[in-house]
């Protein structure tokens, strides 16, 4: 009777060992793959929508850089993100372009805006527009400003 009790014991110790184990690693792969978030900015000239959300290239990327720089602020002010990656598509940026806090446009050929560069953010340029890793990018090619 005893060896039958300490074999359902033993059983059950590894049972929990198990779950914890299972539990740690998807805890810690969830926390690893929310840490760095990318968004993708395709430019006026690409095929993005004004509605794009920088999931993906074409029309789910960001339109604008300003739009993309508000949505990396957002992400990182609520502790959705520890860091953003903005990958931006070969072209000419102009802190005139998209739209402001509220969603309203940015008034065109504001000489006075700036990027506001923000701790935490990375501008990469030299996408093509299809790339899937940061690494892919050529920016001698594909020249972005």
């Amino acid at each position: 009777m005893f060896a039958k009790f300490r074999t359902c014991c033993q059983y059950v110790i590894v049972s929990l060992q198990f779950v914890i184990l299972v539990f740690t690693a998807l805890f810690f792969t969830a926390s690893a793959s929310a840490q760095t978030v990318i968004l993708r900015v395709d430019g006026p000239s690409g095929s993005a929508t004004p509605a794009g959300q920088g999931n993906d290239w074409g029309s789910n990327a960001y339109k604008y850089l300003p739009d993309a720089i508000d949505r990396a602020d957002f992400l990182l002010n609520n502790s959705l993100a520890t860091s953003v990656q903005l990958w931006v598509r070969a072209g000419t940026y102009y802190p005139d372009e998209g739209h402001d806090g509220n969603g309203d446009p940015l008034p065109a050929n504001e000489r006075s805006l700036t990027f506001q560069l923000h701790e935490n953010v990375g501008i990469y340029g030299g996408f093509a527009g299809t790339e899937l890793a940061n690494e892919s990018r050529d920016s001698h090619y594909f020249f972005t400003a």
